[in-house]
């Protein structure tokens, strides 16, 4: 076997375990990741929003972030 098979072993292995680790996450734990992303992002774009504004904007775009982010990780896996 060559140098770059067991590379590629070595990377697949270490991104299941990286999916394995984001699972293993309580709901409470991932949707406060999630809620902290949305914000970080928002606070590059508008630094001038309440604490209300914040809550509606984790509401609305929650799901879409937690449904890229599972994609984007099994995407990954399956290139």
């Amino acid at each position: 076997m060559k140098i770059r098979n067991y590379i590629n072993i070595f990377l697949i292995i270490t991104w299941m375990l990286v999916i394995f680790n984001f699972s293993n996450q309580t709901g409470t734990s991932s949707s406060g990741l999630s809620s902290k992303i949305i914000i970080s992002v928002d606070e590059i774009f508008n630094k001038d929003l309440t604490t209300k504004e914040k809550e509606e904007l984790v509401d609305k775009y929650k799901v879409i972030v937690r449904k890229g982010a599972h994609f984007c990780a099994y995407f990954i896996l399956g290139t």
